[in-house]
């Protein structure tokens, strides 16, 4: 670890120019790095606008209320936080789904509670999409996407590929997740684990 912090430091020192995904990143590589933060650009990611869109007019959403997550399902993602909201939405809304995309070792054990919960229907585990041209489909037809992680350092691809296929967001109000989504304009910021 101190090679490798020694190294990224130097090379940040003596760099002609310097580019960070998000505010957050640069701050924190300003700060850590002794580096002058005004000279650290940021230059947010993109997403293709023609692959990721809104679905066409007259198209509808799943008639069942979809929670999306896209990631990997691990607990500093806030994927068992996001699971606890669902179980407690289904008072309301009892054929709510949690589609989750994306894997992990915590895939079995969610899964498990949701049938102890008797809940299983509500839980759909698609597990890893390796074709990226089949993921705007999921974006466009769910009602929410949910990746409530508890601090995601820069600004994740998946926010921005959810709005762009007009699908509100939900994200914590950490790192670099209110670069991207503007609370209650194109989702709701949240603090970390809030069920």
């Amino acid at each position: 670890f101190r090679v490798a912090d020694f190294m990224e430091g130097e090379s940040m020192r003596l760099a002609d120019g310097l580019m960070a995904s998000s505010a957050n990143i640069a701050d924190y590589a300003a700060n850590r790095y002794g580096v002058r933060r005004d000279s650290i650009h940021v230059v947010h990611c993109g997403v293709d606008c023609e692959i990721f869109k809104p679905l066409a007019p007259g198209h509808p959403r799943h008639r069942r209320p979809t929670i999306l997550f896209v990631g990997n399902a691990v607990p500093s993602k806030g994927v068992w936080c996001l699971f606890e909201a669902v179980m407690a939405l289904r008072a309301r809304y009892p054929d709510i789904r949690l589609q989750i995309l994306g894997q992990s070792d915590q895939m079995e054990p969610l899964r498990q509670r949701a049938e102890a919960l008797g809940a299983g229907g509500n839980l759909e585990i698609v597990g890893f999409v390796a074709d990226r041209s089949l993921m705007p489909a999921y974006y466009q037809h769910a009602h929410v996407f949910a990746s409530p992680a508890y601090h995601e350092v820069g600004v994740a691809n998946v926010y921005v590929e959810a709005m762009a296929c007009g699908c509100p967001v939900l994200a914590c109000n950490t790192g670099g997740a209110p670069e991207a989504v503007r609370h209650e304009e194109s989702g709701i910021l949240v603090p970390p684990k809030d069920i």
